[in-house]
C-alpha cells in the first residue's frame, strides 16, 4: 500500500513537471495576437496579460502599474509604464516609459522629450512607432514623435501645434479620433 502511494505522487509530480514544462518559454514559441491591461478597478492601469495565437495567455508584467498595451502584427508587444516621482508637493508628477518586447525579453525602453505618454501606436507592421507626450498639466496630446522600434530611436518630432502634421503623426490622431 505504501508503495503505491509512493508511486502515485510520483506520478503526480511527473505530470505536473510535464504540464510546467510544457507553459515554460511559452513567450519563445507562441505569437502573440492582443496585449491588454488586467486590473481590479477597471482603471485601465494593471498588469500586462498577452494572448496568443492558440488562445492561451501570460502575464508579462508584475507590478500594477502599466496602461495602453499593443500588439504589432510582427508580434512585437509594448505598454506605458508610469512611475510615481515621489514628489510630496507633487503627488501626480509621474513619468511615462514605453516599454517593447518581442518574444518575451525587453528590446528597447523609450523616455520621451516630454514626461507623460498620452498615446501611441505602432506603423508599418511594428517596424516603427508613434509617441504623442506633453507635460503634466499642460494640452492632452502633446508633441509627436516617431521612433524606429527595434532601436528605440527617435527618427522625427514634431510639436502638437504644427498646422501641417506629416502622415506618421496624422495616423496617430486618426486612431484616437476611433477610440
Amino acid at each position: 500500500m505504501k508503495a503505491r502511494c509512493v508511486l502515485l505522487i510520483l506520478a503526480f509530480c511527473a505530470g505536473f513537471h510535464l504540464v510546467a514544462a510544457e507553459q515554460s518559454g511559452a513567450e519563445l514559441r507562441k505569437k502573440p495576437v492582443k496585449a491588454e491591461i488586467a486590473s481590479k478597478e477597471n482603471s485601465g492601469i494593471g498588469n500586462v496579460r498577452v494572448i496568443y495565437d492558440d488562445g492561451t495567455s501570460d502575464f508579462w508584467t508584475k507590478k500594477g502599474n502599466c496602461r495602453d498595451a499593443r500588439v504589432a502584427p510582427n508580434g512585437t508587444v509594448g505598454w506605458v509604464v508610469d512611475e510615481n516621482l515621489g514628489v510630496p508637493e507633487h503627488p501626480r508628477a509621474f513619468r511615462s516609459t514605453l516599454v517593447l518586447c518581442r518574444k518575451g525579453r525587453v528590446i528597447t525602453t523609450i523616455e520621451c522629450n516630454c514626461p507623460v505618454i498620452s498615446d501611441w501606436i505602432f506603423l508599418s507592421s511594428g517596424k516603427q512607432l508613434v509617441i504623442s507626450a506633453g507635460w503634466y498639466h499642460a494640452s492632452p496630446r502633446g508633441d509627436y514623435e516617431l521612433y524606429e522600434t527595434a532601436t528605440g530611436n527617435c527618427l522625427e518630432t514634431v510639436p502638437e501645434n504644427d498646422t501641417n502634421l506629416p502622415k506618421w503623426a496624422k495616423e496617430l490622431v486618426k486612431a484616437e479620433e476611433v477610440n
